[in-house]
């Protein structure tokens, strides 16, 4: 079960379906006006509303308005069904409290106001209390309270997504009570937990792998090749095997120069992190309050071990290696110690992810990329401010500032200018008399089903085109590290036709690529069609006009290449017009 955002764009959907949803609570005085008022409230701006989703189905609708630190609930419809002796009014309270705890991030109190006194009785045993009472009606509270656990991966270079996510954090007001990381998420926890942002974004900005390993033929190179690249991982992976595993003594001194034990003492958080004991791979957790003044570095370098290709930390007569084989998002550590809500920084390295029980009362928040982050063994400054603004970016995304999947667009989903782009858009998808007569409501909705899942808000037919603007840009290798808005992003994917798909070098980058980038590279270099290939030459097919009835037939195999290469057309015609105009 998750939470998304609802707006007016789903209320032709919400019509259909409300007359099958009754109140939780007594709102309103019959259920005829509660959904009425619902279906308002999805048009009217003062109001927020989501929805309790499972496997695509709503189970519940909940409106609410924002009123500084308090969460005042103004609507509550449950499915058909779905108040059971399993989920009863408890569960179905808890999911209340999680979503306020989820929408906004600063209310610490709920509020709401209901008629029937018999189910103002069951709420009081539930915690909440009478703050006022009307004729008609009486008001309900709920101080919430808070213990929230900043959760980080380990995934080596990548890590410094996780100083963009805290340089979000930080301008949004989101506090922490205790940090808990893995391998780089450790580290990355203990400047954290230190307190100083400009001390890691500088370690980050200015890292080399020279600064983290020590081993024969490494050398700092601003030469980002593919050949480069594989000579690196090579001469790692050669040393590694000749020497148990390669010197950490630059991490170690890194370390030593970086942190003030005593200052991440003096803080009020605590962290935990994670490592694993050999032989027998047990996992280890340390707590930074119960460990000597003097010996909680040592554990760190322990935690970020990545062995066999780097060699294992000798704690107290003990061999200990990365957190990451054992627990690489420790989640159940936060839960053990007493988190009631908490945030994972997903950076997708390589280790074990355990399977842990959530508790239904337990908001929990991912923030991860959707772009590939790069190596985990091979660092690079320019690498690590990229990922750095990514990750600041996609915080910002997460809570709501702004909108978008890939790109970060500085809009409400519904902006007028969102509305004129969808509008566009479809004209662009839709122009073919042949497509017009081959997609029926089945093909709309499977396609509007898969862009769904990507989105924090419920995807409807009339924002697929934000969707296929997205996905086009992404394909012209448009930076996702900058802030636009739609006028702007659609410019950059002109500019980027105008150039040619394949006006780009590819034998040398600004940052250090992962090994699966450069072989996404070569892919487009030889025969084998990807995706970016795909749409290009369907594209150049459309534009004469070939065997429509054969290209509208590949809908159903392939509908998003097929909708990205009309808007590439569309836009590529606009973009035409746009200079004529322009030299008239």
């Amino acid at each position: 079960m998750k939470l998304v955002r609802l707006t007016t764009y789903n209320i032709i959907e919400l019509t259909t379906k409300v007359s099958r949803f009754k109140q939780l609570l007594p709102f309103y005085s019959n259920q005829g006006k509660a959904r009425s008022v619902f279906l308002n409230d999805l048009s009217d701006k003062s109001n927020q509303t989501v929805a309790i989703v499972s496997a695509e189905e709503i189970l519940a609708l909940i409106s609410f308005e924002d009123r500084g630190t308090i969460f005042y609930v103004t609507n509550f419809l449950l499915k058909d069904g779905q108040l059971t002796n399993k989920k009863g009014l408890g569960f179905w309270l808890n999911w209340l409290e999680k979503t306020s705890k989820l929408a906004d991030y600063k209310e610490n109190q709920i509020e709401l106001s209901l008629y029937d006194q018999s189910v103002i009785n069951k709420l009081n045993d539930l915690g909440y209390e009478e703050v006022d009472g009307q004729s008609s009606f009486t008001i309900l509270s709920k101080k919430l309270s808070y213990h929230t656990a900043l959760i980080l991966a380990g995934g080596g270079a990548r890590g410094a997504y996780q100083i963009g996510v805290w340089k979000a954090l930080r301008e949004l007001g989101v506090e922490f009570d205790l940090i808990c990381g893995t391998s780089v998420g450790a580290l990355n926890g203990a400047l954290i937990a230190q307190g100083e942002y400009d001390v890691a974004e500088n370690m980050w900005s200015q890292i080399d792998t020279g600064k983290i390993l020590s081993y024969p033929g490494l050398e700092k190179s601003a030469n980002y090749t593919m050949q480069q690249s594989l000579k690196d991982v090579q001469n790692l992976v050669m040393s590694a095997a000749n020497s148990q595993g390669v010197s950490t003594e630059p991490l170690r001194e890194m370390i030593h120069d970086m942190l003030d034990e005593e200052k991440m003492h003096q803080q009020p958080k605590d962290l935990f992190l994670c490592t694993t004991q050999l032989p027998n791979f047990k996992e280890t957790v340390i707590s930074l309050k119960e460990t000597a003044k003097g010996e909680f570095g040592q554990w760190l370098l322990a935690s970020s071990s990545f062995f066999p290709a780097m060699e294992a930390a000798k704690i107290n007569g003990g061999l200990y290696v990365d957190g990451g084989y054992r627990n690489n998002i420790p989640l159940d550590v936060a839960l053990n110690n007493g988190a009631t809500e908490g945030i994972i920084v997903n950076v997708k390295g390589p280790g074990m992810t355990k399977n842990t029980t959530v508790p239904d009362n337990f908001p929990l928040r991912t923030i991860e990329s959707n772009w590939n982050l790069g190596t985990v063994l091979l660092f690079d400054g320019a690498r690590s401010e990229f990922n750095i603004q990514l990750g600041y970016l996609e915080t910002l995304k997460s809570y709501g500032k702004y909108i978008g999947h890939w790109y970060t667009l500085a809009h409400e989903i519904t902006d007028s200018e969102v509305k004129e782009w969808q509008a566009k858009c479809r004209e662009a998808m839709l122009e073919s008399a042949d497509l017009l007569n081959n997609v029926g409501d089945k093909e709309i909705k499977s396609l509007v089903s898969k862009i769904r899942n990507l989105y924090n808000d419920r995807m409807t037919e009339e924002l697929s085109g934000l969707y296929l603007l997205e996905y086009v840009a992404k394909q012209l290798e448009v930076s996702p590290i900058k802030i636009y808005t739609l006028p702007k992003l659609v410019a950059e994917v002109k500019a980027k036709l105008d150039e040619g798909w394949n006006a780009e070098e590819r034998d040398h980058e600004s940052m250090l690529l992962s090994v699966n980038e450069w072989l996404q590279r070569f892919a487009e270099e030889t025969t084998l069609p990807t995706e970016k290939q795909q749409i290009a030459s369907l594209a150049e097919l459309l534009k004469k006009d070939q065997a429509p009835g054969f290209f509208d037939a590949l809908w159903p195999i392939a509908p998003r290449v097929y909708l990205a290469a009309r808007l590439v057309n569309y836009l590529s015609e606009e973009g035409k017009d746009e200079k004529n105009e322009s030299r008239i």
